[in-house]
């Protein structure tokens, strides 16, 4: 076994266990306060790089003990109490005004929902969160229905429209002064209309997206995230979507469909890749046989620091 195996094996074990944690409320975990440490994942990427060289059992042990190292000290400073922390109420802001409905309930669910209107030919979403986890997992006769469940926080739901298109913002990072105050989302499940085209922008700190796009209309979907798991899921209602993944320490599993014809750019020289059903092409590019003839094809842009990429078809 190699040293890399054990290297990535041991930071998506420490992340998605932390990941899972949060998601069920055991532990708060301060993403923030971690960040100003993101240098010494360059030194354990050197630690890594320099003991691959070296005989499996000296380079293992030292590569498995520095990184549980490093990642007990993240531990130790995400898990340490913060006397900025504060339980903050869930704020729905549906213009530029400063008034907003507040509930202190921090078990219940609260719902938002947005009336579709024929004249929309395009739509966009876009999701701003610190830390939390989102899913698009349904449709609905509406344009969109969220539901937001578990810790709120500070969040701001804003709509803007023209003639033929609807813009929908949900950001949990600001209040309504434009200042932080809350690093954590607990869950955001989102229901929409299968009718427009859309655009899809997920921006998060730390935490999981989940995309379950097959029944959409897809045009340009980008996802962005520091410490996070992205599970994407494409179909194949339009001829020309593209998806842009951008992460820091990552791991991202996408899936199309196999009618679709697929090309992959990668740029992330320090990430583990597996692309089943694939040419390569050299130079980061990845492309299916069936790509030039195929009347739907799906674009995919991969870009990332440590950080795992699995794209497959069904």
């Amino acid at each position: 076994m190699k040293s890399k195996k054990i290297f990535w094996g041991i930071i998506l074990i420490f992340f998605g266990t932390l990941l899972l944690l949060e998601n069920f409320n055991i532990i708060e975990f301060a993403w923030s306060q971690i960040w100003r440490f993101w240098p010494v994942l360059l030194i354990l990427i050197g630690v890594n790089i320099i003991t691959s060289k070296t005989d499996p059992k000296v380079g293992i042990p030292i590569v498995a003990v520095f990184t549980v190292l490093v990642l007990s000290l993240f531990v130790y400073k995400g898990i340490q109490p913060n006397s900025n922390h504060k339980n903050h109420e869930l704020n729905f802001f549906e213009n530029e005004t400063d008034e907003y409905n507040e509930t202190t309930d921090s078990t219940e669910t609260t719902s938002y929902s947005e009336d579709y209107d024929t004249r929309y030919k395009t739509a966009k979403l876009i999701i701003n969160g610190a830390a939390g986890s989102f899913a698009i997992n349904d449709s609905t006769n509406q344009l969109l229905d969220a539901d937001v469940k578990g810790a709120f926080k500070k969040f701001m739901l804003k709509k803007t429209e023209t003639d033929t298109s609807a813009t929908i913002e949900l950001n949990n990072n600001k209040n309504h002064n434009n200042t932080f105050k809350s690093n954590k989302l607990s869950d955001l499940e989102i229901a929409l209309n299968v009718n427009p085209l859309w655009d899809i922008e997920a921006n998060i700190g730390a935490g999981e997206i989940d995309l379950d796009l097959t029944n959409f209309k897809i045009n340009n979907a980008i996802v962005k995230g520091g410490a996070a798991a992205f599970n994407i899921t494409l179909g194949n209602k339009f001829n020309n979507t593209t998806l842009t993944a951008e992460t820091g320490v990552a791991s991202v599993d996408i899936k199309v469909p196999e009618q679709s014809g697929c090309r992959i750019n990668v740029n992330s020289g320090l990430s583990a890749k597996e692309f089943v059903g694939f040419n390569n092409l050299g130079k980061g590019v990845y492309e299916t046989s069936n790509f030039n003839k195929s009347a739907n094809k799906i674009y995919i842009h991969l870009k990332g620091g440590l950080s795992s990429f699995e794209v497959t078809r069904y």
